[in-house]
């Protein structure tokens, strides 16, 4: 894919998902009780004011706690010119806390297309923190989610979706022994779907992976992309739950819970950063490979015990430009027996445990210049030189968002 193509692809991501809206405005507050909420004086209560949106409004959220034990669902196919916002009112941090609801159920759930949601913190679902499922040309922005029992942020049967400076920290499926908790799981299955774009995100210490993309299959040649992620320590071997609201509330008398030491809970999930496949699977119908068509640019992977990039049985075309990965046991994994297209370029390895790279999948079309790797490069492999990374990686981001200063600028050298 040409770089004007992929610019090209991204403004027509960021314009579907930027227009003006014409319809109701709506407030909802963690006490309001207002059957309207029409008034930023008489808001409503969430879930509520969330069942009575249309194409064109927006559900802007006051300050505070809003304690929820039942999923909320959005499920409205706006438009392009009429999207759904939902949103935080200008300097609030609504904070949608779901430690008393029942293990198994997620916390947001977002069907339809042009849906917008903004500016919160989601926490403590009983399974994947917001849960996008057939919902295309939607917008996450600005959303802080940790403490689940799936995935922070999942999407599934859908594509088109920008997700824009969210992380994504810190969950754990101890019900299920930490297999399916990442950060970002983009795992469609059922047929192929054009790809999303991830930019500026960030996933760290979640039990399997930062980025997993099972049994993903892009439509039309559409790939996923991401641009300025950065995926750091995701399926450490243990958690200290001692302080999970959930874990020692809600879910405390679970049989995977009681008795044990909460302390050092161990975790038997996958420790990879940005998983690219894919399932590889043959499909018996069509004699054809699941492919995940994928470009990473300007992406750090970090302190992973296997690997910061991982092809995962993909088959699709890869392409990997201007990324730096430190301190995995392998930084670059693209070894798998499934034949791909890779293209890997101007990518820095640093202090990998294992190796550098392992660039020896079965079948595969690979070209590779100006890494740090090979014979004849020109990259400054100097550029964490004094730095302290993890500090970097996780510091406040930006008032407006953007990830913090320093580490935006070494991202933007590489």
């Amino acid at each position: 894919m040409t770089m004007w193509v992929k610019t090209l692809f991204i403004f027509f991501q960021l314009f579907v998902c930027c227009s003006m809206t014409y319809g109701i405005t709506r407030y909802a507050s963690p006490l309001g009780k207002d059957l309207s909420g029409t008034s930023v004086n008489a808001p409503g209560e969430l879930r509520f004011m969330v069942s009575k949106l249309q194409p064109g409004d927006t559900l802007l959220l006051l300050d505070g706690q809003y304690d929820l034990e039942n999923t909320v669902v959005v499920n409205v196919n706006a438009t392009s010119d009429k999207p759904v916002v939902i949103c935080a009112v200008n300097g609030a941090h609504p904070i949608l806390d779901f430690r008393q609801q029942p293990i198994n159920l997620n916390g947001m759930k977002v069907s339809g297309s042009h849906i917008q949601i903004k500016d919160l913190t989601i926490r403590y679902a009983g399974k994947k923190g917001i849960w996008l499922e057939y919902a295309s040309y939607c917008r996450l922005e600005g959303l802080d989610v940790y403490g689940c029992c799936d995935s922070g942020v999942q999407l599934r049967k859908g594509g088109h979706n920008l997700v824009v400076n969210c992380d994504s920290h810190d969950n754990f499926d101890y019900q299920a022994d930490g297999g399916n908790a990442d950060g970002f799981a983009d795992k469609q299955g059922g047929g192929a779907f054009a790809g999303n774009t991830y930019i500026g995100c960030r996933a760290w210490n979640n039990s399997d992976d930062g980025w997993d993309s099972f049994q993903r299959d892009t439509k039309d040649g559409v790939p996923t992309m991401y641009l300025f992620c950065v995926t750091y320590h995701n399926g450490p071997a243990e958690f200290d739950l001692t302080n999970h609201p959930r874990a020692t509330g809600v879910d405390s008398e679970l049989p995977c819970l009681a008795g044990k030491d909460l302390q050092h809970f161990p975790n038997g999930g996958n420790p990879n950063g940005f998983k690219l496949g894919g399932q590889g699977k043959e499909n018996k119908a069509t004699g054809e490979y699941t492919r995940h068509h994928t470009v990473l640019m300007n992406c750090l992977a970090v302190g992973h015990r296997k690997k910061g990039f991982d092809q995962n049985n993909n088959a699709g075309e890869m392409e990997i430009a201007h990324c730096l990965a430190v301190d995995n046991d392998i930084n670059y994994g693209f070894g798998n027996p499934y034949p791909c297209t890779l293209h890997i370029h101007h990518c820095i390895s640093l202090a990998p445990k294992s190796g550098n790279h392992l660039l020896t999948a079965r079948e595969t079309t690979l070209s590779q210049s100006e890494n740090s790797w090979n014979e004849q490069h020109h990259r400054d492999t100097s550029v964490l030189d004094g730095v302290d990374i993890v500090q970097l990686l996780l510091a406040p981001r930006q008032a407006d968002g953007q990830l913090p200063v320093s580490l935006l600028e070494i991202l933007r050298k590489l």
